[in-house]
């Protein structure tokens, strides 16, 4: 940047720093991205560059004007001048030492999102073919239901668990206004591509339990319980596909689950506006264990 021991004013020191950060500058003491925010001047090199002679060609600045700016440091004592020279070196290492934390903190942010991201991967991987689906704010998810006016309605999507750990099937739950009765809902089983569709038997067979909890009287549930498997399978327990949407578009349930006018605080089926549901798949592999 330097010419005949001259020096640039800042509007020409900053044209090639931005293009830089146009291509993607990164930090050079942790690599991460910067932005014109995280650049700032360097004080303790500008009391060395203002002592050189100012040669520009820049429109507006001073040529050949031989100068020296005097600093006002508490005079010219040399041991002042040292001292505030020090004080700005630490000033700038302290702002460059603020930005490594600040990274790093954001790393350690986004580690801990994907250790609990990992966690619930585990839950449902070790849970044994028991889920437990809460929903929260209902009413307002059935009140986007009803008011859709596409010709698929809005559907609500568990999350997906195994029968197993190892070598077991996945499976995921669908809630949504039954077609045949809005004023019901259906309640619905997909089986989904899983990592170890390839050693299991198909179709499915197995036992497949779906309840509605009622948290005020637990022995007043609405729960219904299935046995599927054999050659009359539905194909709903076939294979998922090994391309496209890892759900099977083929589901099995019940299409009027339950009914709206049931989903009350006093029913015990709707507590503080959430619902509680529970799945329970056994597969064939299993029971024969």
């Amino acid at each position: 940047m330097f010419k005949l021991f001259g020096r640039c004013c800042a509007d020409i020191m900053w044209s090639p720093i931005l293009l830089e950060m146009q291509k993607g500058a990164s930090c050079p003491v942790d690599m991460s991205p910067l932005t014109q925010k995280d650049i700032f001047p360097d004080n303790f090199t500008r009391r060395e560059i203002v002592q050189f002679r100012v040669c520009s060609t820049k429109e507006g600045c001073v040529q050949g004007e031989e100068r020296k700016r005097e600093e006002t440091c508490g005079g010219h004592d040399p041991l002042v001048a040292a001292l505030y020279e020090r004080i700005i070196l630490l000033e700038q290492r302290a702002h460059e030492q603020d930005i490594v934390v600040e990274n790093l903190r954001r790393k350690v942010g986004n580690g801990a999102q994907h250790t609990k991201d990992g966690e619930e991967e585990t839950a449902l991987r070790c849970c044994r073919g028991l889920l437990v689906w809460r929903i929260t704010g209902f009413s307002a998810q059935l009140q986007l239901m009803k008011a859709s006016s596409r010709p698929t309605p809005p559907m609500l999507y568990s999350p997906r668990f195994y029968t197993r750990p190892f070598g077991g099937y996945r499976f995921c739950v669908r809630l949504n206004l039954s077609p045949r009765s809005p004023n019901h809902l259906s309640l619905v089983v997909h089986v989904v591509r899983g990592d170890y569709d390839d050693i299991l038997p198909w179709p499915f067979s197995g036992r497949i339990s779906l309840e509605l909890v009622n948290r005020r009287v637990l022995s007043e549930c609405v729960r219904e319980v299935v046995l599927v498997g054999g050659e009359g399978a539905p194909r709903a327990f076939g294979r998922p596909p090994l391309q496209g949407p890892p759900i099977n578009p083929r589901g099995f349930g019940y299409v009027e689950f339950v009914a709206l006018s049931e989903l009350t605080e006093a029913s015990g089926l709707l507590v503080d506006d959430t619902l509680v549901l529970k799945v329970h798949v056994v597969d064939g592999v299993e029971e024969a264990l």
